[in-house]
């Protein structure tokens, strides 16, 4: 089995350790008494070795003497890499990495894909054809603001409502639809009174006072 180095970084020098590794969820110890040495010159950062061919996540109980002085995690793997012993939520994030990567060779069916000599994807085409290539159902654009080559459509204006105003129009659209019903629909005037009216004949949207006093004919404003 390979000599695996296990270490912490406690940041107080001078201290006689040992560390017990439990697997977890055990309550047995897989390797104890592993003898931590503190660094020469990086005080306060402590290493041991086993060779007790160690693998996945244990817990790591950090002695001096018999008295517990710190509970780490580490994920071990029998090898002579360095395993660091840190706290569980640090641990948990190994372990659930662990696993995640996909096992298959590279480019093959399951792994991670691979680069080409242009570090683009390889097998991947520029002009990527089929169902994103060929879109045939609605897209809705949020804001297109490049709007080259882009005109009206023949029907486009036809599809704009001609509903009249009840009143003085307050839009561009009734705006419009009102100076066409002015001259195109039933309207009167009096000496004193301009009055157009709904579809119905009867009904008068606007007024507008009319006053003329032989030389100036005024119009007033709309109501």
């Amino acid at each position: 089995m390979a000599t695996a180095i296990v270490e912490t970084l406690l940041g107080v020098s001078g201290l006689s350790l040992t560390v017990d590794l439990y697997p977890f969820g055990s309550d047995t110890a897989a390797a104890a008494g592993i003898v931590l040495s503190e660094a020469t010159n990086r005080q306060g950062l402590y290493t041991g070795t086993t060779s007790a061919g160690l693998t996945g996540l244990h817990q790591a109980f950090v002695k001096t003497g018999t008295a517990v002085f710190g509970v780490f995690d580490v994920y071990m793997t029998n090898d002579t890499s360095i395993h660091r012993l840190v706290d569980q939520a640090a641990a948990l994030v190994v372990q659930d990495v662990t696993g995640a990567v996909p096992t298959a060779a590279a480019g093959a069916s399951g792994g991670l894909p691979t680069v080409d000599g242009s570090n683009r994807v390889a097998g991947v085409s520029r002009n990527v054809a089929g169902s994103v290539g060929s879109v045939t159902a609605g897209v809705a654009v949020a804001m297109n603001n490049d709007k080259a080559g882009y005109a009206l459509s023949s029907a486009g204006l036809d599809a704009i409502s001609t509903t009249a105003p009840a009143g003085v129009a307050s839009t561009f659209r009734e705006m419009l639809v009102q100076v066409w019903r002015r001259f195109f629909t039933k309207s009167t005037l009096t000496a004193t009174q301009l009055t157009t009216y709904a579809d119905d004949g009867a009904t008068a949207t606007t007024t507008q006072a009319l006053s003329d006093d032989g030389t100036t004919q005024s119009v007033g404003a709309a109501q």
